[in-house]
């Protein structure tokens, strides 16, 4: 896989800069230099031009995704990441909740960030705009400084480097096309543009269904949680975020499940830094639970401790939920503390086949470590039997899990022949300024 990341890039690297380009690069700023008889050996100009091209290219980079950054600020869209380049990750730091995510190979960017559950098509031309405009903002400062000659004598083709280099960027953004970036087909600026700027000509005021159908997958996942007491969750900037880092994150870049593949460690501490700011209950819950069963679902015992203080957590908000007391049994299996997991165990969710199986099979785990194998065996495989686990479709994370658990007491399961559905697909994955 990272190989054929490593071929994508190359090829949307000559695709962005190809050899030609940097040939007439080349030929120009001499014929250029030569012209205006500078005191600069034609030699010593095609030795350094690399080197300045390629720093005009990477100095732009980020002056591109940053332009994209600080117009998403200033009117209020909320910044996940900031990234330039591909490859291995040479750098990143936070700022409040952006991450910035430097990259070995400086031959793309992008800026991700979070959906909103407001109409802003505004706010996101002003995003998306902000990206080119520093392109052909840095070609006017070139123009300017090698019309002016304010470099030092025998710099000037510096200058006329920079220019041209500049003025490719600013011809290639101009097509509005799909790239290749991060793994996916994204929309480039331009054509990101286009279609905001229909979707406003034609006067899409009203909230649109793609919003509409964002709010209604979170307060579907809320609804679980939430007791019915008191006001509902309302759409907030912290509701945004943590819709980003669970659902968006599951759905859409593992495409998986919506409660499977515990997010990375930043989005960890990221969420419990939201735990932090007095959520509604509902959304401090879902946070709670996706964590504890997330972990469960990746055999994560190195976080084991803190997995517990997030069942304990949870159960602490609503003790009367009952796949909350699921989750909790589950994690008292892991630490040992059997008695109270099977009693917790007992009054878990057994309301629908999902639950159930997973209660059961955490039921048989308990009972292998408590030294029941016999019991624990036999208990897991009438479980699989019953729900038929081998044809009933469950999804791949569910499938792995039970797997796992079934190899550890040592019952006899078939491998999954399949992964499991894949329930969401298309370039809707995250929303980010491709550059």
């Amino acid at each position: 896989m990272p190989e054929q990341q490593d071929r994508k890039l190359a090829r949307v690297f000559f695709a962005v800069c190809p050899p030609h380009i940097l040939l007439a690069a080349a030929f120009t700023v001499v014929a250029l230099s030569r012209m205006r008889e500078e005191p600069v050996a034609p030699l010593f100009i095609l030795l350094l031009l690399p080197a300045v091209l390629s720093l005009s290219w990477i100095v732009g980079l980020f002056l591109h995704e940053l332009a994209h950054a600080a117009a998403g600020w200033l009117v209020g869209i909320q910044i996940k990441e900031i990234r330039v380049g591909g490859g291995p990750v040479l750098l990143q730091w936070r700022l409040g909740e952006t991450l910035f995510c430097v990259r070995r190979r400086p031959i793309c960017g992008a800026v991700f960030h979070y959906y909103s559950f407001h109409e802003r098509k505004f706010a996101e031309l002003i995003l998306v705009i902000a990206g080119p405009a520093m392109n052909i903002f840095s070609l006017a400062l070139a123009v300017y400084v090698g019309a002016n000659d304010l470099l030092p004598e025998g710099m000037q083709w510096v200058a006329f480097a920079v220019l041209i280099e500049r003025l490719y960027r600013v011809i290639v953004m101009v097509e509005p096309r799909d790239v290749w970036l991060y793994g996916q087909s994204r929309p480039n600026d331009s054509k990101r543009l286009l279609r905001l700027l229909l979707d406003i000509v034609r006067r899409r005021t009203t909230r649109s269904p793609a919003i509409s159908a964002l709010w209604d997958s979170y307060m579907q996942l809320l609804a679980v949680y939430w007791d019915g007491k008191g006001s509902g969750p309302r759409p907030s900037r912290p509701s945004e975020r943590i819709f980003g880092r669970l659902y968006i994150h599951n759905r859409l870049t593992h495409k998986s499940d919506s409660i499977a593949n515990l997010p990375d460690q930043s989005d960890i501490e990221a969420l419990e830094r939201e735990l932090q700011r007095g959520l509604h209950p509902a959304e401090a819950l879902y946070i709670l639970d996706s964590l504890v069963t997330n972990a469960l679902y990746d055999g994560r015992g190195d976080l084991l401790d803190r997995v517990d203080g997030w069942s304990r957590q949870a159960l602490s908000i609503r003790p009367d939920l009952a796949t909350l007391r699921g989750s909790r049994g589950a994690v008292l299996g892991l630490l040992g503390r059997y008695d109270e997991a099977l009693e917790m165990l007992e009054h878990a969710d057994y309301s629908d086949n999902f639950n159930a199986l997973l209660n059961n099979v955490f039921l048989a785990q308990v009972l292998f470590r408590k030294g029941e194998r016999v019991a624990a065996v036999d208990h897991f495989e009438t479980t699989l039997a019953h729900y038929e686990f081998q044809t009933a479709g469950f999804v791949r994370s569910v499938r792995q899990l039970v797997e796992r658990i079934g190899r550890e007491i040592g019952a006899a399961i078939a491998p999954s022949a399949a992964e499991g559905p894949v329930l969401v697909d298309g370039e809707t994955v995250g929303s980010s300024a491709a550059s």
